[in-house]
């Protein structure tokens, strides 16, 4: 769904919404059972589906709230994942110390 509304030209607000809710699906998605709950609840293609009649339909106009959210869900997934890129660095870091490496 996501590279048909990309390749229509669809706004790109649109895009973003229905990209994060493929992320969020995923990222909740990689954690053993309670992954599998979620994507079972969460359903991101129905989800991108229903985003796309609603565009078609004329019903779904970006909002503030829109571009708001959008912004808030990136700003902390660049937070989550500095945070990992960060452990990563300091765990690896102690490795090569227990291994004598550093």
């Amino acid at each position: 769904l996501l590279v048909q509304a990309a390749r229509r030209a669809l706004p790109k607000v649109l895009l973003a919404r229905m990209s994060l809710n493929i992320l969020i699906n995923e990222l909740v998605g990689i954690i053993p059972g309670i992954g599998d709950a979620f994507s079972f609840w969460f359903k991101s293609n129905k989800r991108n589906y229903e985003l796309l009649l609603a565009h078609r339909t004329g019903a779904a106009h970006a909002t503030k709230s829109d571009w708001l959210f959008v912004i808030m869900v990136l700003g902390s997934l660049f937070v989550i994942v500095g945070a990992g890129i960060l452990v990563s660095l300091l765990v690896l870091r102690v490795v090569l110390q227990l291994l004598g490496l550093h």
